[in-house]
């Protein structure tokens, strides 16, 4: 690796494993985290502006839900104080 190139570390609020509460048709819910996707728009700005990290929770018959990590909560104390916020 050139002295130019630097390593980025992308830091996540979870990870695989992890079980986080978020809102599910208007419900509260938990779930564990069974993947993580990170999306970077290609422009000129693309290593100034965060990536978008969605998290993946499986349901039943191989069907999953897919939540942005603004939306997901480490506990559900957390989850109910963003509520109150709003």
């Amino acid at each position: 690796m050139s002295e130019k190139q630097e390593k980025k570390q992308i830091q996540v609020k979870a990870t695989i494993g992890d079980v986080v509460w978020f809102m599910l048709d208007n419900k509260i819910t938990s779930s564990t985290v069974y993947g993580i996707e990170l999306y970077n728009n290609v422009s000129w700005y693309k290593f100034f502006k965060k990536p978008k990290v969605i998290y993946k929770f499986y349901r039943r018959n191989d069907d999953y839900i897919l939540r942005n990590e603004d939306n997901i909560f480490l506990s559900k104390e957390e989850l109910l104080t963003s509520l109150g916020d709003k």
